[in-house]
């Protein structure tokens, strides 16, 4: 099964085409990059995979479901913006559990595994933005 399939995504702005006729096909263990130059429609591509902007025509499915028909699928998508924004004022511990919840994972299994794998262990109770500060002292 396809993990990702797109058949004739268009996604138009105004008058204008970010997207037109796209499609694509990206199988379960593949790893795809999507490369372009600024303004190709990359970004808009992604935002109509994790359902944030709905396609003007064509279809999008993950794992076989229609990203119109319920948001179920997300769960399926690990995805990183280029510049994430968290708020500043929770600690490690306080934004790895907020995470898990959204995933619908169980935070305090979760949130202990990635501690672990990421070595958080001193910073884990500092608040994001004193952590950041700190690391920029170094």
């Amino acid at each position: 099964m396809e993990a990702i399939e797109i058949k004739g995504l268009s996604k138009k702005f105004g008058d204008r085409y970010a997207l037109r006729g796209v499609n694509l096909n990206v199988r379960s263990g593949e790893i795809t990059a999507v490369l372009g130059p600024n303004a190709s429609g990359k970004t808009t591509l992604l935002k109509c995979i994790l359902g944030l902007v709905l396609p003007s025509e064509g279809e999008v499915r993950v794992n076989g479901r229609n990203i119109r028909e319920g948001h179920d699928y997300r769960g399926d998508i690990g995805y990183m913006p280029q510049e994430p924004s968290f708020p500043e004022n929770l600690t490690p511990r306080e934004l790895l559990s907020l995470l898990s919840e959204v995933r619908r994972r169980d935070p305090a299994e979760n949130v202990s595994r990635l501690v672990e794998l990421f070595g958080l262990g001193d910073l884990w109770t500092d608040p994001s933005s004193s952590s950041q500060a700190e690391r920029n002292r170094r």
